[in-house]
């Protein structure tokens, strides 16, 4: 009989999150059960999974109460103890490990592990080992987190040093390495496409500040007056939606750039399979939000596609820079400019590009090697 892994997700689980689920799904040696506060996305993201409340009634009471609906939640959630409230039914259902995915999750699940008496292993992701890292109401929480969570692990070596210097003891961190699946990810050299048709710049990610979606318009306005059959898609929403509006209309490129919001995955990967060229010049923001390993780099280099980024937390550990892509230094948009006018200049570069990135991807980042490998270190802990 398999053992039972209890996977502790705060709001499972975001569209831009498939990091999580391919765990998850790709578990062969232990049942994973997802324990969550709100369930969102779940016909997306079918699991076994225990909630206590979902997306859809927190709508509704959205609807119902208006403003009310805030404060009133807070209290709710509060009064439920997530994931405390779990700690009956984790014994139920004989669970014998913790999975924290983020900090905060792990922060909270310390007493949970006193009182059930099972490891907890916490993986971070980006956010949690910078931002939230650093928060000094956060100091205390992550520290008593460090003491007594057996394994922490981490997707490079930058967040390795993240985590040692913010006290995690060195001999209780692992890197474990998220992975894509890359025998679903069709692959196909980029070239010049012909009849006319544009030549497509891709950028698939959340509009927020560390995603460096404005750095990546300053870059394709450049390169707009030379290449008039070049377009720029963006995939995905957030914050910074109204901005990019304001940044485009600003730089009269209204026919030149298509939003197409937030989209489910399998439309996403459709928008990559159409696109010549990817790109994803993440940064530290002024809040200190930093990236993990994005998968999306991953996605776009296993489809084939060639991939400008920049120099940033893991990053380099996942793009080879002048093989499988270029990378430039945060915030720099006229690198980015320049870089991408290289490629442009020399697309029969393209398919050599694109074979060193599927390659790469597949020794490096499958998911199906990654889920054994994190077995294994469940399986060490039991």
């Amino acid at each position: 009989m398999k053992a039972t892994v209890g996977h502790l997700k705060i709001h499972y689980l975001a569209l831009t999150e498939t990091f999580i689920y391919g765990y998850l799904v790709n578990a062969r040696r232990f049942d994973p059960l997802v324990l969550t506060d709100v369930a969102r996305n779940l016909s997306l993201f079918p699991i076994d999974c225990s909630y206590l409340i979902t997306q859809g009634e927190v709508e509704a009471l959205r609807r119902g109460m208006g403003a009310r609906s805030g404060p009133f939640l807070r209290v709710f959630l509060g009064a439920l103890d997530y994931p405390n409230c779990f700690e009956r039914f984790i014994r139920e259902r004989d669970i014998g490990l913790l999975h924290a995915h983020f900090g905060v999750a792990g922060c909270r699940a310390v007493r949970l592990k006193r009182r059930v008496g099972v490891p907890l292993v916490t993986t971070f992701y980006g956010v949690d080992a910078a931002k939230w890292l650093s928060a000094p109401e956060m100091r205390r929480a992550f520290k008593r987190l460090f003491q007594e969570g057996d394994l922490f692990l981490a997707l490079g070596k930058d967040m390795v040093g993240r985590l040692r210097a913010a006290g995690c003891p060195e001999e209780k961190i692992r890197i474990q390495r998220l992975g894509v699946d890359v025998e679903e990810i069709a692959f196909h050299p980029r070239r010049w496409p012909e009849d006319g048709k544009r030549v497509v710049l891709l950028y698939c990610g959340r509009l927020v500040e560390k995603k460096g979606i404005l750095y990546a318009l300053e870059a394709f306005a450049r390169l707009a007056d030379r290449w008039k059959d070049l377009e720029f898609r963006v995939v995905g929403g957030g914050p910074l939606r109204p901005d990019v509006e304001q940044a485009v209309r600003r730089m009269d490129l209204q026919d030149r750039v298509v939003l197409r919001g937030a989209l489910p995955h399998a439309e996403a990967m459709k928008e990559m399979r159409d696109a010549h060229l990817f790109i994803l010049p993440s940064l530290t923001a002024p809040d200190g939000d930093m990236e993990g390993t994005p998968t999306v780099l991953m996605e776009a280099q296993a489809s084939g596609l060639p991939v400008v980024s920049t120099h940033h937390a893991d990053i380099p550990e996942v793009v080879l820079d002048g093989e499988s892509g270029f990378l430039v230094p945060e915030r720099d948009s006229r690198a980015l400019t320049d870089r991408l006018s290289h490629l442009l200049e020399t697309p029969d570069r393209w398919p050599e590009i694109g074979l060193a990135g599927r390659g790469h991807i597949e020794r490096r980042y499958n998911i199906h090697r990654e889920a054994q490998k994190l077995e294994d270190i469940y399986a060490d802990l039991l």
